[in-house]
Formats: C-alpha cells, sequence, structure tokens
C-alpha cells in the first residue's frame, strides 16, 4: 500500500489540474474543523475540489503542499482504516519539511471506507492540515456527519448547476448588460430553455441529446440502484 500511495501523490503532484467550469459557492477553511463536501453523484463535488486547490495555488503555495486522494481508484482497493496510517506517513516521507506548515489533505468519496472519521478525528488533533473530503452516500447526510465528527466539520452541499451558474458557464454576465432589450430577452430565453432542456449536471453540457439522455439514466440507476443496496445493507447491519 506504501507504494501505491507513494504513486498517487507523485501523480497528483505530476499533472495540472483540469480546466474547472466554476461554481458560485465558497468554501472556508477553519482551524480544527474539516471541509465536508456532500452532493449527489456527478454534481461537480471533485472539480469543487479542484477549484478549492486553484484558490490556493493562486495564493502561492505549494502543490507539494496539496494530497489528494479518491477512494474510487481501484489502485487504493482494498483499503481499510489501518491503511490510513499509511497515508501520512507516505507524504510525510517525501516532504518531510512539510511537517511544520499547513498542508492541504482532500480525501474523496472517502464514506466508502469503514472508519475515515477516526482519522480525520486524528488529523485534525495532532497534524498541521486542514481536511476537506467528499462524499455522495446516505453515510455523509448532515446528521451523520454531525454524530461521526462532533462538531468538528463544515457542509458545503454541492448541487446541479444553477442557471446563474449555467450563464457563466455559457460566459454569459449580466452584470454588463445595461439594457433589457428584446434582443437580450431573446438570448436569455433561448438559454433558460437550453437549460431546461440540458440540466445542471456539468458532464453532460456539451454532450449531443442522444448521449445526454444515455449518460442521465445511468446516474439515475446508479442513484437508484445505490440508493436500494445501502438501504438493504444498513438493514441488514442493524439487524446482526
Amino acid at each position: 500500500m506504501k507504494n501505491i500511495l507513494e504513486l498517487l501523490i507523485d501523480d497528483f503532484h505530476e499533472r495540472g489540474l483540469p480546466e474547472l467550469m466554476l461554481r458560485h459557492q465558497s468554501m472556508a477553511w477553519v482551524s480544527g474543523k474539516a471541509n465536508v463536501v456532500i452532493g449527489m453523484r456527478r454534481s461537480g463535488k471533485t472539480w469543487f475540489c479542484y477549484q478549492q486547490m486553484q484558490e490556493l495555488l493562486g495564493k502561492g503555495l505549494e502543490k507539494e503542499r496539496l494530497l489528494y486522494l479518491n477512494f474510487e481508484d481501484e489502485r487504493l482497493l482494498p483499503f481499510s482504516a489501518q491503511d490510513f496510517q499509511f497515508v501520512l506517513e507516505t507524504y510525510y516521507r517525501k516532504f518531510p519539511a512539510f511537517k511544520s506548515k499547513r498542508c492541504y489533505l482532500f480525501l474523496d468519496e472517502v464514506q466508502r471506507i469503514e472508519g475515515w472519521d477516526k482519522f480525520v478525528r486524528q488529523v485534525l488533533d495532532t497534524e498541521q492540515l486542514s481536511v476537506c473530503v467528499t462524499g455522495s452516500s446516505s453515510k455523509l447526510l448532515s446528521t451523520e456527519i454531525a454524530t461521526s465528527l462532533r462538531g468538528w466539520s463544515l457542509t458545503t452541499e454541492i448541487f446541479p448547476l444553477s442557471f446563474k451558474e449555467f450563464l457563466s458557464y455559457k460566459k454569459v454576465n449580466l452584470k454588463s448588460v445595461r439594457r433589457f432589450g428584446s434582443k437580450t430577452r431573446a438570448i436569455l430565453q433561448n438559454l433558460i430553455g437550453q437549460h431546461l432542456k440540458i440540466g445542471g449536471f456539468p458532464e453532460v453540457q456539451t454532450f449531443d441529446d442522444e448521449l445526454r439522455r444515455e449518460v442521465l439514466r445511468n446516474y439515475l440507476d446508479v442513484v437508484i440502484l445505490r440508493g436500494c443496496c445501502g438501504e438493504i445493507l444498513d438493514q441488514q447491519h442493524r439487524g446482526s
């Protein structure tokens, strides 16, 4: 696992951040609290984390002081709660000077790993690390977070693109519009129609109609399947 973690850390630091579809939400970094980003699958949680990384880099932070792990990466399977100890061990072995500096740990889809919350609490209590976790499971609903992290977290919920964000994606800046004549109204009506037809999921914005419908059907199937399976597993767990 140590070798895999070292490879993933190097891969992240080596590659550039993707070109982002910027969201209008913000996230505050508060000492002693983890940021928890929740929302349904494919709504843009990971890209929102990349946006936070981009903002940190824009303030002059070295990229090596960012640590990102995606627990949907098959290279991390199997991963157990005991393996969390190797994450910081591997990172600080590569960058020992950062042990005394503020660094930022991003754990994507961390709800897949049982016991993640204990690791996060330990990190907040013992390390100079700001932590951000994302998840789409019912295990990361606000009530569950409050129980798991016991007031050690701030929650940001990510939804599909709002119409205002859709306009930003289309590079339409209403603040620069001085008059709302017939031309501007026609443009906005057309954009409203597009937004209603395409929806707000970031990934499908550039797809043709047939591919978009197929992808959205897949989203729906995954949500229903995982929701039903999750409920069954929870019932089995409560009954055991």
